[in-house]
């Protein structure tokens, strides 16, 4: 009975990530390629069906798999998530009058921004 709860838990939760990982490729704030990511670990641990799925859509699936592969992102998509994280971060800056919590976003997004671009390209990954 509890793995049958804990199924539903991780399916519920896969949608959540899913529907926000959706919700990223129209608001340039929320980030799309993570919330995926997490989206079909969820399904890989509850429902097969799902997993399967997620991999075979023709939006995230070449994106998962690139990620599980060879832990590479799409150019396009690099490019597009760094001007992306630069303008979110500095509006949040902008916004903020703690000098502490300045320092903490900017930390935070330049640490974002070089994890995307230290990640190999899956144009230029060989197989």
């Amino acid at each position: 009975m509890q793995i049958i709860i804990k199924n539903y838990i991780y399916i519920l939760i896969g949608f959540i990530f899913l529907f926000l990982g959706f919700v990223g490729l129209f608001l340039p704030i929320v980030p799309t390629t993570p919330f995926i990511i997490a989206s079909v670990w969820f399904f890989a641990r509850s429902s097969k069906k799902l997993e399967t799925w997620l991999l075979n859509h023709r939006i995230f699936g070449k994106m998962i798999q690139d990620w599980r592969n060879n832990g590479s992102i799409n150019k396009k998509a690099k490019m597009s998530a760094i001007p992306l994280i630069i303008i979110s971060f500095s509006g949040a800056i902008f916004v903020n009058e703690i000098l502490v919590v300045d320092i903490l976003l900017a930390i935070v997004g330049t640490s974002i921004a070089l994890f995307i671009l230290t990640r190999p390209d899956s144009s230029s990954v060989k197989v």
